[in-house]
């Protein structure tokens, strides 16, 4: 995965979505809470830039 995958955050929520599909097959419970919280968090983000909220 290249920096670009997280530095980007159109990406970065793609990105994420592969990581929570991958993580809901095969990962311990706890890695797919933190999965969610990473998330909910760019959720927040993308909302925050909708709103024209400077970050």
């Amino acid at each position: 995965m290249s920096w670009e995958c997280v530095r980007n955050l159109k990406l970065m929520k793609e990105t994420l979505l592969l990581v929570r599909n991958i993580a809901m097959q095969a990962a311990l419970e706890e890695i797919n809470e933190l999965v969610e919280i990473v998330r909910e968090h760019l959720d927040e983000v993308h909302s925050a830039i909708a709103e024209g909220e400077k970050l």
